[in-house]
């Protein structure tokens, strides 16, 4: 898997053995920190793995960790081990069950009464002095595994680079050259005065526009049947965009996306065969296509000035852009900027973040590749992604008074490959370290 992408374990530091959970460390069920040194040959290549990993100590009933301990098992009435669990309560939003548990110490370990709570409860016992294994204390059972991407430098150390599949960088796209366009956005006082592409494409295709007084993190369909043909678009970015109403057209500035057209290396021209319908759609001069777009950045943007107030308010709404469910999820109906990777080829040039998305996550107990997405499909189902994003952002940048995040410590665990100067092979490297982490009470981000 780390050929693909980095493995990232992050584990709670009351799941390894010998922390203050003492029963988990008897019974079983608990990560270890274990030094890895070692090499593998495949078919046509040799691995080294170096460092440090973490192994799951799995809890078997029959066979508890402690040898003073024979079995476990949940127990009821005439020791039926299948009662189901009792709600503690009904008045949470969290359900919570309690269930009895036997404990059965091995007879051939185990004394007497008093040897036995000796090793239950802790104390000593002849001249052997126990560790308590049960207590009352409240323990977090939590942990994941998760994929990291590479950077694209790392990736071309590697020499197996090719097989890397998880990749994040930050670059740029330059397509077009539009002096005047280019100029104007030289002399901003602010990057958030420049034309945006995400705001541009919200008023592509729409034929019926309303503007009206939403909150500027609110952008509404009029109604379901007629989106996205009619919207309600705050106003202050109608009038950036617009121009203060000065510029029309809004609707088709993108619908003329040439995809005839492709640039030839070296700047040369490929023109169309006449006979496919795009023939004529090129600017021989610049090389480039003749778009409605492009007069709209070169000379409709440079010649009018925005008022003072849309200045403000557009620097101000524009800080923070939410890619909310609403924005690139494909269905019915369309969504904001389904349309993107056709038309931003249009545009002179952007900056270009990439970074895989992760569609499922595994549940740690079980394996199952989708047991922990009933989470996203919550967020999805209850269009609250919009709220959820503000949220996080809010909360994790220290602007939010209600809810604080708290640093906890633990144990991350990377698996990855890295490359060696003196070697014509990847290696392997597995590190496991404590590491402090901010987090928040996921019911109270929700609340």
């Amino acid at each position: 898997m780390s050929a693909v992408e980095k493995t990232a374990k992050i584990i709670d530091l009351n799941l390894f053995s010998g922390s203050s959970d003492t029963m988990r460390t008897n019974l079983g069920g608990f990560w270890e920190i274990v030094s890895v040194d070692g090499t593998e040959s495949g078919d046509d290549s040799t691995t080294t793995t170096t460092g440090e990993d973490v192994e799951w100590k799995e809890f078997n009933y029959l066979d508890l960790v402690n040898p003073a301990l024979d079995r476990t098992y949940r127990s009821g009435p005439g020791g039926d081990p299948y009662i189901p669990p009792v709600p503690v309560s009904d008045d949470v939003a969290i359900p919570t069950f309690k269930f009895p548990i036997r404990l059965y110490g091995d007879n051939s370990q185990v004394t007497n009464d008093s040897h036995w709570h000796a090793i239950l409860m802790g104390g000593t016992f002849g001249d052997v002095s126990y560790r308590a294994i049960y207590n009352e204390s409240v323990w977090d059972d939590y942990w994941f595994e998760t994929g990291l991407p590479y950077t694209k430098q790392e990736v071309n150390a590697l020499v197996d680079g090719n097989l890397v599949e998880s990749i994040s960088q930050i670059t740029y796209d330059y397509n077009h050259y539009l002096r005047e366009y280019q100029d104007y956005t030289t002399d901003l006082d602010s990057e958030l005065l420049i034309p945006n592409m995400y705001v541009i494409e919200m008023f592509n295709g729409v034929t019926s526009t309303d503007v009206g007084t939403a909150q500027e993190d609110e952008i509404e369909f009029l109604s379901e049947d007629t989106a996205p043909e009619a919207r309600v678009f705050d106003q202050t970015m109608h009038n950036f965009v617009s121009l203060e109403g000065t510029a029309g057209g809004l609707d088709t500035l993108l619908s003329d996306v040439n995809t005839c057209w492709v640039p030839a290396p070296s700047f040369t021209i490929s023109y169309p065969d006449p006979g496919d319908g795009c023939f004529g759609a090129l600017t021989a001069e610049e090389g480039i296509p003749d778009h409605d777009l492009h007069g709209y950045l070169s000379q409709s943007v440079p010649l009018t000035y925005l008022s003072a107030s849309t200045r403000v308010d557009t620097e101000n709404m524009l800080q923070n852009i939410y890619f909310d469910q609403y924005s690139i999820w494909y269905g019915t109906p369309k969504n904001t900027f389904d349309d993107m990777e056709n038309t931003k080829s249009l545009f002179p040039y952007y900056i270009n973040i990439n970074f895989p998305k992760f569609d499922t996550a595994v549940d740690p107990g079980t394996g199952d590749v989708a047991a922990a997405m009933p989470f996203g499909i919550s967020i999805v189902d209850n269009n609250f992604s919009s709220k959820f994003l503000k949220s996080l952002k809010e909360v994790f940048n220290n602007e939010s008074t209600s809810l604080i995040p708290e640093e906890k410590e633990y144990v991350l665990s990377l698996d990855y490959q890295s490359a060696s100067l003196d070697s014509d092979i990847d290696s392997t490297v597995k590190t496991a370290q404590n590491t402090p982490l901010r987090t928040v009470d996921y019911f109270g981000l929700l609340s």
